[in-house]
């Protein structure tokens, strides 16, 4: 995967997880920030694993939450996501953060799927 886009996060479980850079940023079309986790399983292909953190939430302001701990957050979700054997190639997992953690989502507006 081109280093340029995709850097190293960590390795679990033999799979490779790589974050597609700059992390969380902010998108034209949505009042929140997203962030996606390529998940290369040892059988090969990938998985995504994609987070979106809202600007405004019902607790109010999202954006007083540090990047850092939004990452580490999502990076925990996904060494259970491959624990789980959810992480595998094709996947493509979805969270929004809500009450001060990852929530799965399903079809969420904001996210194309990669793979029809």
């Amino acid at each position: 995967m081109n280093s340029r886009i995709f850097e190293p996060v960590t390795e679990h479980a033999e799979h490779q997880v790589l974050r597609r850079q700059p992390g969380f940023e902010f998108t034209p079309i949505l009042l929140g920030k997203v962030s996606s986790l390529i998940v290369r399983p040892p059988t090969g292909g990938w998985a995504v694993v994609a987070f979106m953190v809202p600007l405004l939430t019902g607790q109010g302001d999202s954006t007083d939450v540090a990047e850092s701990h939004l990452t580490t957050e999502a990076v925990a979700v996904t060494r259970l996501a491959i624990d789980d054997g959810r992480a595998l190639d094709g996947a493509e997992l979805t969270y929004e953060w809500r009450d001060g953690g990852w929530r799965e989502v399903l079809h969420p507006a904001w996210w194309l799927p990669v793979r029809s």
